[in-house]
C-alpha cells in the first residue's frame, strides 16, 4: 500500500503539469489570434489612410516618422557612430532632407520614398475614380433600360421615327422624342430633326433645344379620355379633354348603340371615324354608309404601300383628318411593322396578314451537295414597293392640322341638320350630302368613280 500512494501523486502532479502546458498553450493561441486581428485592423486603417493623402508632398515632410528601432541610420555616409542620440539625430535629418512616409503593413512599418508613395497613391485614386464612374454609369443604364418599357406603352399612339438607326415615338407635339428601344450610346446627344435641334438627356429622351414659342395651353390630347371617353385624374390632369376629340362608338357604326349615356362619340368625322373598306376596294354600295369615304394619296398606285396611322388606329382619334398621309383603319401597327404583337389573340384590333407578312415567314428552299455545303436558290425578284410610315414621310406632313369641319345635309329634309336625323339615319333612304370646307378634295380620279356609281344606281338622284 505503501509504494502505491508515492505513484498516485505523481501522476497528480503530472496532470497537473499537462493542464498548465495546456492552459499556456491556450492563452498563447488567443494572443496570437489577437495580435493578428489588431494587425489586420490596423491594415486597413492605413488603406482608408492611403486614400485621403493630401496630393501636397510637403504635408508628408513636416510630420518626422517616429522609429521603432531608434538606432536605426539612414543615409549615413560616416564610418562610425557616436552613440544612439547621433544616429537619431542623423537618422532625422536625413528623413527630413528627402521624405520619407512609414506605413504600417501586415509585418510591421514599412517606409516609402515620399515621390513613389505619392505617385501609387494618385493611381490608386484614379483607379477607384474609374470604378466609381464605371458603376454610376451601369445604374444610369440600367435606369434607362428600366424605363424603356414604360416609355414604349406611354407612346403607344404616337407616330414614330427613326434618328440614327434608333426608333422614338414623337410625344408632347414633337418637343420630346422618346426612345421605345435601347439606343447605342455611341450615337451623338444632338441631332436636327424637321429642322429643329433636339438634345438627349440623362434619360436618352430627345427634347427640343430650339427655343419655340410655347402656347399657353398644352394642346396634347388625353390619351385615357381620348380612347374612354373619362380619365381619372378629372380636371387635374395636364392634358387636354375636348369632347369634340373622342374615339368614335363602335357600336354606334353598326346602328347598335342604344345607351343615351355612351361615353364615346357619336358624331363621325374624318378624325375619328375608320376608312371604308369597301370604299378602298371601290365595291361600297351602302348609301348610309357611316364610314369615311376618302382614299390617301398614293393609294391607287402599285407601287407604293401604305401603313395604317398609329394615332388613329391605337389612339382612336388623328388631327390631320383628311389630310394624313396614312391610312384611317383599325389595324394593328405594331403586327404591321414587326410581324409580332405582344397582346397576341387579345389585341382589340386586327392582325392583317399581308403578301409582306407571308414572305417574312416563308421558309426559304435549299439545295444540298455532297460536301455538305448549302445554296439558297435564287427567286425571281419582287419589285419594291415604296413604303409609306411615318419613318419615311416628311416629318412636317407628321403635324398637319385638319381644321376644315364636316358638315352633312339632307336633301330631302329641307337642308336640316345632320344630328337631328342620327337616330333614324340606319331606316333613313334619304339623299345625303356631305359638305366640306376643305380646299384640298379628293382626286379628281375618285370624284368621277363616285359619280358613276351614282349614275348606276336607281336608288341615288340622278345628277
Amino acid at each position: 500500500m505503501s509504494s502505491q500512494v508515492p505513484e498516485s501523486e505523481a501522476l497528480k502532479i503530472k496532470y497537473k503539469e499537462i493542464a498548465a502546458l495546456k492552459k499556456a498553450i491556450q492563452e498563447k493561441q488567443e494572443l496570437k489570434r489577437q495580435q493578428q486581428q489588431s494587425a489586420s485592423k490596423i491594415q486597413k486603417q492605413a488603406y482608408k489612410r492611403i486614400l485621403k493623402l493630401p496630393v501636397n508632398p510637403n504635408v508628408f515632410l513636416q510630420q518626422k516618422p517616429k522609429f521603432s528601432n531608434m538606432t536605426l541610420v539612414v543615409n549615413n555616409t560616416g564610418g562610425s557612430t557616436n552613440g544612439t542620440a547621433s544616429a537619431t539625430k542623423e537618422g532625422t535629418s536625413s528623413t527630413d532632407q528627402q521624405g520619407y512616409v512609414s506605413v504600417q503593413s501586415s509585418g510591421g512599418k514599412s517606409f516609402y520614398n515620399i515621390n513613389v508613395y505619392q505617385q501609387e497613391a494618385e493611381k490608386l485614386k484614379a483607379k477607384i475614380l474609374l470604378k466609381k464612374k464605371q458603376v454610376q454609369e451601369q445604374k444610369r443604364l440600367e435606369k434607362i433600360r428600366n424605363q424603356i418599357p414604360k416609355f414604349r406603352t406611354m407612346s403607344d399612339n404616337c407616330d414614330r421615327i427613326k434618328i440614327n438607326g434608333d426608333k422614338y415615338a414623337v410625344t408632347e407635339n414633337g418637343r420630346a422624342l422618346v426612345p421605345i428601344r435601347m439606343f447605342q450610346l455611341t450615337n451623338p446627344i444632338e441631332c436636327i430633326w424637321n429642322g429643329n435641334k433636339y438634345q438627349r438627356n440623362s434619360q436618352g429622351v430627345f427634347k427640343l433645344s430650339t427655343p419655340v414659342r410655347r402656347k399657353r395651353k398644352n394642346t396634347e390630347l388625353c390619351r385615357y379620355f381620348t380612347r374612354t371617353g373619362m380619365c381619372d385624374k378629372g380636371i387635374n390632369c395636364k392634358y387636354d379633354h375636348d369632347k369634340e376629340k373622342i374615339r368614335i362608338c363602335p357600336l354606334f357604326l353598326l346602328g347598335k348603340c342604344y345607351s343615351k349615356n355612351c361615353l364615346l362619340s357619336h358624331s363621325p368625322n374624318d378624325n375619328n371615324t375608320p376608312q371604308c373598306r369597301y370604299f378602298l376596294d371601290k365595291s361600297c354600295q351602302n348609301p348610309n354608309c357611316k364610314y369615311r369615304h376618302f382614299k390617301p394619296a398614293h393609294y391607287n398606285d402599285p407601287n407604293y404601300e401604305i401603313w395604317t396611322c398609329r394615332p388613329f388606329a391605337i389612339g382612336g382619334f388623328c388631327s390631320r383628318g383628311k389630310k394624313c398621309s396614312f391610312l384611317h383603319l383599325l389595324n394593328c401597327p405594331d403586327f404591321e411593322e414587326d410581324n409580332y404583337c405582344v397582346m397576341g389573340r387579345e389585341c382589340p384590333l386586327t392582325h392583317q396578314f399581308t403578301l409582306k407578312t407571308q414572305d417574312s415567314i416563308a421558309t426559304k428552299s435549299n439545295k444540298y451537295i455532297r460536301d455538305e455545303t448549302v445554296v439558297t436558290e435564287e427567286s425571281t425578284p419582287t419589285p419594291v414597293k415604296t413604303i409609306v410610315n411615318s419613318y419615311t414621310v416628311d416629318p412636317k406632313l407628321l403635324f398637319v392640322v385638319d381644321e376644315t369641319g364636316n358638315y352633312q345635309f339632307y336633301i330631302d329634309n329641307n337642308g336640316g341638320d345632320k344630328s337631328q336625323f342620327d337616330s333614324n339615319l340606319g331606316s333613313s333612304n334619304e339623299f345625303l350630302i356631305e359638305l366640306s370646307s376643305s380646299s384640298e378634295e379628293s382626286d379628281l380620279e375618285d370624284s368621277q368613280e363616285e359619280d358613276d356609281e351614282i349614275e348606276e344606281n336607281e336608288d341615288y338622284v340622278v345628277l
